[in-house]
């Protein structure tokens, strides 16, 4: 089955990491913006967004790895070093660049930096931190546990399930049982995140969407799809905020965040489908510059917008910052972190996966899967 770019996947990881970097931005500044009447929509819907945006990258990395088992384009072990390179080389570099910034600039750290030990160090290194109870250098280093999860488990899942029951299995099967594994054992149990979910699930979507063929080609279709994803966000805003659930909220809210954002997933594969020349608009393009370099941003975003924060907090006299400041400082540390996710993207993502990948062919050892040649 031959690859294709698909637009809609880079517009909403670009919307996701922007909520993500929104949500941080506002508990980074919270302490200067307090004051701020007209911030505090901004931050109420940052908040809702944050973890919604994280929620939706989880899915979308869901979907990458059912993507390409459904297009059968590697072998596991092939398949595992090119993402382990791509993921690790930028994560590793990253966190011994914030540790350097931590002995440098001690107020910047989250702990002492004295207090670090080999231990620390090493669970850090080897992409744990979502797993243990542990404050991790890089915020975003407990989604990337998960992700890193799913690529070693999904994969193997299915190698497993298909020399067991041959190649007329249907991996939608498969993933559906997945997800409902992680959800259950979450709930009952409370042996793992329930947002480990949103990967096996992402991973159902691109069998329904690539193998099964299932997108909504009639108007009313969209609308529905449109109206029950916006009333699903609206009920677990209400979950969140207004307290309806007298009782653990969390398999309610974590359930409508899961068949919201599958919804949309849904709905913009149809949409792209369809009316592809609409995912060209400036908007789009916008959120698409975001998107493919979404796993740089997604990594930059917090050390970039501390530094810009603190250092603005160092210039300015007063303890209260007027409105155009913060919108100021908003853009200005996007801007800062998209430049930034530029340089990692090229630089780190590209460059060191052909250098990696290449060293490993040069070494003798069999790389099947073909070198990238975009961010990705």
């Amino acid at each position: 089955m031959e690859s294709r770019r698909w637009i809609c996947l880079d517009v909403l990881r670009g919307a996701a990491a922007i909520a993500v970097f929104c949500f941080h931005f506002a508990g980074l500044t919270a302490a200067w913006s307090s004051s701020l009447k007209a911030w505090e929509i901004f931050t109420l819907l940052a908040g809702f967004g944050g973890s919604l945006g994280t929620n939706f990258l989880l899915l979308l990395s869901g979907f990458l790895i059912g993507k390409s088992e459904a297009e059968g384009a590697s072998r596991y072990w092939p398949l595992l070093l090119k993402r382990s390179v791509r993921i690790y080389v930028p994560y590793a570099f990253w966190v011994f660049a914030a540790l350097f910034l931590w002995a440098m600039i001690p107020s910047l750290a989250k702990q002492p930096f004295s207090s670090l030990g080999a231990e620390y160090l090493l669970q850090q290194l080897v992409l744990i931190p979502g797993l243990f109870p542990q404050r991790p250098v890089l915020t975003v280093s407990w989604t990337l546990s998960f992700v890193f999860a799913g690529y070693i488990l999904l994969p193997a899942m299915a190698q497993l399930c298909r020399r067991a029951f041959g190649s007329k299995l249907n991996l939608a099967w498969v993933w559906l049982g997945a997800t409902i594994a992680v959800i259950l054992c979450a709930v009952l149990g409370d042996l793992v995140s329930i947002r480990l979910s949103y990967i096996p699930m992402g991973a159902l979507l691109a069998e329904v969407v690539m193998v099964q063929g299932v997108v909504l080609k009639q108007r009313h279709q969209m609308i529905f799809a449109a109206v029950s994803a916006a009333v699903l966000l609206l009920f677990r805003y209400a979950i969140q905020n207004w307290h309806l659930v007298p009782s653990d909220p969390k398999f309610l809210y974590s359930l409508c965040g899961l068949a919201a954002g599958s919804i949309l997933v849904l709905l913009l594969f149809s949409c792209e489908s369809i009316l592809r020349r609409r995912f060209l608009s400036w908007p789009s393009r916008l959120l698409r510059s975001v998107g493919v370099r979404g796993y740089s941003f997604y990594l930059l975003h917090g050390a970039v917008t501390k530094v810009a924060v603190f250092g603005l907090a160092s210039m300015w006299s007063w303890q209260q910052w007027p409105l155009w400041l913060c919108v100021g400082a908003l853009a200005g540390c996007f801007v800062l972190t998209l430049m930034a996710a530029s340089a990692s993207c090229t630089l780190l993502e590209k460059q060191a996966t052909i250098f990696v990948l290449a060293f490993l062919r040069h070494r003798g050892r069999e790389v099947s899967y073909p070198l990238v040649a975009n961010c990705r």
